[in-house]
């Protein structure tokens, strides 16, 4: 799927919470990508669901419709099957989300594009899981893997031996681990610490 980057950015726009923080309850807009919106306080609609967690301890305000189903579940956690993608402050411009369990506010995974930092990444899914997944259209695919975040980023790796699919027509997700020695678990992120350049 060499067409991730692509697919991703484009499929990301419908698939994630941009977070809109209020004084009462941080509202979601879902449709925009970019920047945080003005403070607003508006109620919860029959269509949204309050979810917390460790970043927006308030909760934030998310369409039941954005709401993902892991058919096959991350690997670790098989009772918690319900998540949402969450944006982290796209004023500071990182290119990371945050996978919220909607079962277990406690219980979030930092997640990232791998086309972002690895261009030519491939996540070759079986038609097994394209099955299970309801995927019959590789652009209806978006692909993230879990980054494990240190307090220096430079250190920071991510898995790419087990991506998380997730189909964003039927809203059905799933990790996967991929049948291959080209990925690690832990590949260190390609970016750079130095200050010179």
């Amino acid at each position: 799927m060499n067409d991730n980057a692509k697919t991703n950015a484009e499929n990301n726009i419908d698939l994630y919470s941009n977070v809109n923080k209020t004084n009462n309850v941080k509202k979601t807009n879902n449709t925009d990508a970019g920047p945080l919106l003005p403070l607003t306080e508006v109620p919860l609609t029959d269509s949204e669901i309050l979810v917390k967690s460790i970043y927006y301890p308030d909760g934030v305000a998310v369409e039941k419709s954005k709401i993902l189903e892991f058919v096959k579940p991350i690997l670790g956690f098989n009772d918690l099957k319900k998540y949402c993608i969450l944006n982290i402050n796209k004023e500071k411009n990182l290119p990371f989300f945050i996978l919220q369990s909607i079962e277990n506010d406690k219980l979030c995974f930092i997640v990232a594009d791998p086309n972002y930092f690895f261009k030519d990444y491939s996540a070759g899914i079986t038609e097994e899981d394209k099955e299970l997944i309801g995927l019959k259209d590789k652009t209806d695919a978006v692909v993230f893997v879990i980054v494990t975040v240190f307090k220096d980023l430079y250190s920071s790796t991510v898995n790419l031996k087990a991506p998380i699919i997730i189909n964003v027509k039927s809203r059905k997700a799933m990790q996967t681990v991929l049948n291959n020695d080209l990925y690690d678990v832990k590949q260190k992120l390609p970016i750079s610490n130095d200050k010179s350049s």
